[in-house]
């Protein structure tokens, strides 16, 4: 399907050429598949059709994301996520972020997990459990953490791992968000909360899939509705709070819970 463009190129830079377009048709194959998969869900392909072996239509096989996880080299498989973030005044100035993710090494010896943290204002009393976290990574629109883990992980091994901080001036604004973005392959589950203050409970919410990475506008950079939306609820101590959560999310992507306030 490119021997013509493939023609044109020296032959030095032909084996280049044809790994680069390969790889960009196997990505655009597992977003074709992804999205035949939601078609089977909705009961809209009901014979379950998909691309299965290169361009060819068959019926798609159940997905197992940890041997997916394998074939991309991943080091860390996701077993379950929970982040919470709890606004603690009415004007945004004070929010508690706790992180739980449950990891799965499969390479032996890991020792050490990347954390981004992404928003306004200023991030403080970074804290992770267990092990100790390295000197902090100021980065565009946020900080990078690394986690280091005593003893490593031996492969195949489970553990919870913990993220504790403060985001100072981060939710100022009329209508706010929260990002997360599915960095390792994930089976499992994925929660997401918000605990608003009593004084000022959120008015409407929505929950946006795509978009681009520090992209800071709302609603922008190519944001899709997400079908599935946040459920109310209530805190401990009674305060309101919007919970979201998904199953097996995809890898790679973005999603963003919306509200105004």
């Amino acid at each position: 399907m490119w021997r013509d463009e493939i023609r044109q190129l020296k032959p030095t830079l032909q084996d280049s050429r044809v790994r680069l377009l390969s790889n960009t048709f196997s990505a655009h194959k597992k977003i074709l598949n992804e999205r035949f998969r939601e078609m089977f869900k909705a009961s809209e392909n009901p014979k379950k059709l998909g691309l299965v072996k290169g361009e060819v239509f068959g019926v798609l096989e159940e997905e197992d994301i940890e041997s997916y996880a394998r074939k991309i080299k991943s080091p860390w498989l996701v077993e379950n996520l929970q982040y919470r973030v709890e606004l603690i005044d009415r004007k945004g100035r004070l929010a508690k972020v706790e992180k739980r993710t449950w990891l799965k090494a499969l390479e032996p010896g890991l020792q050490t997990y990347p954390h981004e943290i992404r928003a306004d204002g200023r991030t403080e009393r970074i804290e992770v459990s267990p092990g100790k976290k390295l000197a902090e990574e100021q980065k565009l629109g946020g900080v990078d953490v690394v986690q280091v883990f005593d003893p490593p992980f031996a492969l195949n091994e489970s553990r919870e791992v913990v993220l504790k901080f403060n985001w100072v001036d981060a939710f100022r604004n009329e209508v706010e968000y929260l990002v997360h973005f599915v960095r390792f392959p994930q089976q499992g589950k994925t929660r997401i909360e918000v605990v608003f203050p009593k004084e000022r409970p959120y008015k409407r919410c929505e929950v946006y899939k795509g978009g681009v990475a520090g992209e800071v506008s709302v609603l922008r950079g190519g944001l899709e509705l997400e079908k599935k939306k946040p459920e109310e609820g209530v805190a401990e101590d009674g305060r309101p709070m919007l919970r979201w959560e998904i199953e097996n999310p995809p890898h790679r992507e973005r999603y963003r819970l919306v509200w105004e306030w």
